[in-house]
């Protein structure tokens, strides 16, 4: 297919000759301010796409209104992040693999994705993980992220992996689109700030114009990653908040360690002291302690009384346990994911015990019928690391000097936040 068959519409003229029209392919992330922006150009580019007869995709998983109000015949998919960021991942993944090639999609905007995974890595990580496969399948994909609310790093590998990004102001009613990436394609004027208007677009190229529309603008400074400021808000409300207000925070933290509506959150509301410092402990690279992985889980450990554990039978204890681990390959020079009992063959240069211990219950009943009990299951519990060893001193040491430094060094006064922040 030529370059010039490859050409769609965005259904606003002037868009299309600030980018030089739309390709197949192309993922389009817009950089908006309020989710009236982000209509503003979904409107015409869904009415353009019926017109062309293309097929029409709306991935609704945000908190905010729907981007769409007439959904006639357009596929509509309710996606919940709840479940974290594989399950998402994982449902978008087989919703494009259903509609094939050459679907037309409207996203709800990314930054709502923060209410429920508090990460600002992890959007990153959906965005790059679903964009090359659209791509690949001939679509095009809308996308919209608000300005000035995550991180540097995030945009930057957004911009790395889509093929168009474009900042949108609305200022005095009037509309005007600033092309930061536009991939493969090229003018003079391409990547100036351009005006909207209902005969196409004209480009701001003077010196005073620019400045007038850049006075109009607001720049947010430094930003923290979501996670790092939701673990301050907590580590605050924790220390001089409320009951209510610590209750509330404990919550909020069990749901990031262990998430929501599971046997394990229920019991790291009952029995775990979030005041005294929590560790997420896991065998092998930390990477499984820091995304939450369906089916497995991290060893959560409260510095207080690094052995106390909830109350659970046996049966709970091996599947409330962690059965895979990430190890570096280095002969491949890649992160594999193996089960733990793949790992305990090879020649850990350590303690095997200090990870954890055979199942003794079913050892016993293994021994009883006259088989190995090296059958058994391995539970990965730390409990002769917690018990023998001073790591809990250590790590009280470590989170005692954090906090001591986040109290002690404040370096600079956010007014939009109305607390201090730290620079770790």
């Amino acid at each position: 297919m030529s370059g010039i068959d490859r050409r769609v519409s965005s259904g606003l003229k002037g868009i299309d000759e600030a980018t030089d029209w739309l390709r197949l392919g192309d993922n389009v992330v817009w950089q908006v301010d309020t989710m009236d922006n982000y209509r503003y150009v979904v409107d015409p580019y869904v009415i353009q796409a019926r017109k062309d007869g293309r097929k029409l995709v709306y991935i609704r998983f945000g908190l905010h209104e729907p981007v769409l109000e007439d959904c006639s015949g357009i596929r509509v998919y309710e996606v919940s992040p709840q479940s974290g960021f594989e399950d998402f991942a994982t449902r978008i993944h087989n919703i494009i693999t259903e509609e094939g090639q050459k679907a037309f999609y409207v996203f709800d905007c990314l930054t709502d994705l923060l209410k429920f995974w508090y990460s600002d890595l992890m959007i990153g990580n959906f965005f790059m993980v679903t964009c090359p496969y659209l791509f690949l399948l001939d679509t095009v994909a809308y996308f919209a992220v608000r300005r000035n609310v995550h991180t540097y790093d995030t945009i930057a590998r957004i911009r790395e992996t889509t093929q168009l990004l474009l900042d949108l102001y609305e200022i005095d009613d009037d509309y005007y689109v600033h092309p930061l990436k536009v991939w493969q394609r090229y003018s003079p004027t391409m990547f100036l700030p351009h005006k909207i208007t209902s005969q196409g677009c004209v480009s701001i190229t003077s010196s005073a114009e620019t400045a007038e529309l850049l006075s109009n603008l607001s720049f947010g400074g430094e930003r923290m990653d979501y996670w790092n400021m939701t673990m301050d808000r907590a580590r605050e409300t924790l220390a001089t908040g409320d009951p209510q207000e610590r209750e509330e925070a404990k919550k909020l933290l069990a749901t990031l360690l262990v998430g929501r509506h599971t046997k394990m959150y229920d019991m790291c509301i009952q029995y775990v002291d979030m005041e005294a410092g929590m560790l997420r402990l896991v065998m092998g690279l930390g990477t499984r302690a820091v995304d939450r992985v369906i089916g497995d889980y991290v060893k959560i450990v409260t510095l207080d009384n690094p052995l106390r554990s909830p109350l659970m039978n046996r049966e709970d204890e091996v599947r409330y346990s962690q059965h895979k681990l990430d190890v570096l390959n280095l002969k491949e020079k890649r992160m594999d994911c193996i089960d733990v009992e793949e790992a305990l063959k090879l020649d850990i240069k350590t303690d095997r015990r200090l990870f954890g211990r055979k199942d003794p219950e079913t050892a016993r009943r293994l021994r009883e019928m006259g088989r190995d009990d090296g059958a058994a299951p391995f539970v990965v519990n730390f409990r002769k690391m917690l018990a023998d060893t001073r790591f809990p001193e250590v790590m009280r040491r470590t989170a005692a000097l954090s906090l001591i430094f986040c109290s002690a060094v404040p370096c600079r006064r956010r007014d939009w936040e109305k607390r201090w922040i730290c620079r770790r």
